[in-house]
């Protein structure tokens, strides 16, 4: 009897699902990966905005004294 083509080897397991599995696992790290990094950005850009409020209000408050006095 003869094996039907594009089986591989004799008694050979094909499972086309593993590969499928891994397939599908390794797109979810990369958008999982990619995920983590624009979360970086963002806590980045975050970050900045932050020290440019303190750095906006230390120039006020050198160039307006009365802002801060009691």
């Amino acid at each position: 009897m003869r094996p039907e083509p594009n089986q591989g080897a004799p008694g050979a397991r094909h499972r086309p699902g593993l590969f499928t599995a891994g397939l599908f696992a390794a797109g979810l790290f990369a958008a999982g990966l990619f995920a983590a990094g624009l979360f970086a950005v963002g806590l980045f850009a975050v970050g900045l905005f932050a020290v440019g409020l303190f750095a906006a209000g230390l120039f006020a408050a050198r160039r307006n004294p009365h802002i801060c006095a009691p």
